[in-house]
């Protein structure tokens, strides 16, 4: 799978020795729009049945971002949450924008990845800059599935953490909330506290309900928009070192969610 910007993304066959099998160009998978995809990775998860394609959507020096769609054939078509073909819609599901998390740094133009899978568990190797045309640097995140079979991207620099069972307890407390944009967009969106209660409910600068299923399924409702993810693990740095629950999450729009434990 190949292709960069204006021309879209392709797949073309190849034989064992590298060779290609047909000529041209193969086959378009993703037109992308005017801000121009490139980037693509493929990946496929035996558990979930699908073929995930990811590709970087936007301009590297300012509103970058990482999208994703799925088939169930390496050669596509691939579809995002909304049932849309990335032939013919600038969509896929976002799985991260530009972000800032309690005053901790800005973090921008998240991209250009590749999704490596070790013992069962999944991690997507990007790069990250800290500020719109600033310098960048390289991470790694796990990538969590929800219980539709969706990517979700862990909010916070892969420390070690393990997949587990998480418990109601574990996500009562303040929460540091960041819903990211849609589409393309270099604004960087600050965090906002929100309070989760035992009694299932979220109160401050966001309102709605959460509900934890199953081993560590969640779903959220805020401000009117469903929310399906994960509960994971992490290590925040700021405003102190100290391990926390997190929640990753995709909307039925295909935007992403975080929460970050206080």
């Amino acid at each position: 799978v190949y292709g960069s910007f204006f021309g879209g993304i392709y797949i073309k066959e190849l034989d064992k020795n590298g060779l290609p099998v047909e000529d041209g160009y193969g086959k378009l998978l993703w037109a992308g729009d005017g801000q121009g995809v490139e980037g693509p990775f493929i990946f496929y998860d035996e558990d979930q049945g699908y073929y995930y394609l990811m590709v970087s959507d936007g301009s590297l020096s300012t509103d970058y971002c990482m999208r994703v769609a799925r088939s169930e054939n390496p050669d596509g078509p691939y579809e995002d949450i909304t049932g849309q073909d990335m032939l013919y819609t600038d969509g896929g599901n976002k799985l991260a924008g530009n972000y800032n998390i309690a005053n901790g740094g800005n973090n921008v133009a998240l991209g250009h990845n590749s999704v490596v899978e070790r013992r069962g568990e999944w991690f997507v190797v990007c790069h990250v800059r800290n500020a719109l045309n600033g310098g960048h640097h390289l991470e790694t995140r796990q990538l969590y599935f929800n219980k539709e079979g969706w990517p979700v991207l862990s909010p916070l620099r892969y420390a070690g953490e393990s997949n587990g069972t998480a418990t109601s307890e574990a996500l009562t407390g303040s929460f540091d909330v960041v819903v990211h944009t849609s589409g393309v967009s270099q604004a960087i969106v600050n965090s906002v506290e929100c309070s989760f209660s035992a009694d299932g409910t979220i109160s401050g600068s966001l309102s709605g309900t959460w509900t934890l299923e199953s081993d560590y399924y969640v779903t959220l409702e805020l401000d009117g928009i469903s929310y399906s993810g994960v509960v994971c693990g992490g290590w925040r740095t700021q405003p102190e070192a100290k391990a926390v629950y997190c929640i990753t999450a995709t909307s039925a729009d295909g935007n992403a969610l975080w929460c970050v434990a206080r």
